[in-house]
């Protein structure tokens, strides 16, 4: 099976429904074609139809509706990952093709975010180690303990700390949330930046802001 890359989104408990409306809006505004639907019963993965609107999507939790634009495939996940969290996922081959930052950057940029979620992204087996650590996924301790992910929230202070030592392909923020910048700290999941120890470093140094 293919490596994938996930955003990870996880709302306050309340404000889960609002969030999966808020990305299902925004992908079909961006005028990317619902091509599949997956959803998961008692453990059985079935092809659902293909949901309209978002309050279709939510009645099918867990779900995934798969995109479609031009060569690019993306799909919503919602529950997927873990329960009461949203992702956008797909293959770790999506970074090949040259709209693949300008098409993700949209998308997320134009998303409104409820008050207190939290957004990371990074490929999955990434976002699975650290969730073994069973860490505040946003919090210094992470970033001491395991480091940065790809795509990390920090805050303007913590970015100013880390910014000079960046790639110059990174530190784009693409999205403001709270206190908190949501910045891509390189150009894709595909490298394992995160993991070298200049970075871990990096994430080192913000832990102490």
């Amino acid at each position: 099976m293919a490596e994938t890359f996930h955003i990870v989104m996880q709302p306050l408990k309340d404000e889960y429904c609002t969030l999966i409306a808020a990305i299902f809006d925004q992908i079909v505004k961006a005028e990317w074609r619902a091509a599949e639907t997956w959803h998961i019963r008692e453990g059985v993965f079935t092809k659902g139809s293909i949901p309209t609107d978002s309050g279709e999507l939510l009645a099918l939790e867990p779900s995934q509706v798969g995109f479609d634009k031009g060569e690019l495939d993306l799909a919503i996940g919602a529950g997927w990952f873990e329960p009461k969290v949203a992702t956008l996922f797909s293959d770790i081959s999506f970074f090949e093709h040259p709209q693949a930052q300008k098409e993700l950057k949209r998308l997320l940029s134009s998303i409104q975010f409820p008050p207190g979620t939290v957004v990371v992204g990074d490929s999955e087996y990434r976002l699975e180690d650290a969730k073994e650590l069973r860490l505040p996924i946003v919090s210094k301790d992470r970033f001491r303990e395991f480091g940065f992910f790809w795509v990390d929230m920090l805050t303007k202070q913590q970015l100013e700390t880390v910014s000079s030592v960046l790639p110059s392909t990174g530190g784009e923020t693409i999205a403001r949330l709270d206190d908190h910048e949501v910045v891509r700290l390189w150009d894709s999941p595909r490298k394992k930046i995160g993991r070298t120890e200049q970075f871990r470093e990096l994430a080192r140094r913000a832990a102490e802001v």
